[in-house]
């Protein structure tokens, strides 16, 4: 395709000139990086802000639910085992029951005093709150970016 703009309007015509008599002489042939960026425009700031805030939500999906060690055992990471985990302490403590079962990464069963049962909810809820500080430390980076400074943030 050969391009021509007109005024703010862009025409695409073939190339085997069976377009020709279409093209006036008020049409101004565009170069082929205009034409390119007519066809692909570059992202405008919006755009890249809002694909660096996905790439940023997707890391931190993955990173806030890995793995957390607490009392020399891996416990599932992420807000909901450590909802479900202190919820578990709590009804626990509620039912007074003198100790509590949780479930390790590989889903063994732990018998847990309140204390160490404790440490491991203050350990998963603890590592996902760093992420998720991270997470919104970056969103304002994002919100504060420029074109020239969104490409340095990164997870």
């Amino acid at each position: 395709m050969k391009y021509f703009k007109k005024g703010t309007q862009v025409f695409a015509f073939e190339l085997n000139k069976s377009q020709d008599h279409l093209i006036t002489s008020d049409m101004v042939r565009l170069t082929d990086a205009e034409a390119e960026a007519h066809i692909n425009p570059p992202k405008t700031l919006a755009d890249l802000k809002k694909d660096k805030e996905n790439e940023i939500r997707q890391r931190f999906e993955l990173d806030s639910n890995n793995a957390v060690s607490a009392l020399g055992l891996k416990w599932n990471g992420g807000f909901d085992s450590a909802i479900k985990l202190d919820a578990a302490m709590r009804l626990s403590q509620a039912a007074g029951a003198p100790n509590v079962v949780f479930f390790d990464l590989t889903n063994n069963p732990h018998l847990l005093s309140y204390a160490d049962a404790l440490n491991v909810v203050i350990n998963v809820a603890g590592s996902f709150q760093i992420h998720l500080t991270k997470k919104q430390d970056l969103f304002v980076q994002i919100s504060k970016a420029t074109i020239n400074t969104i490409n340095n943030i990164a997870w």
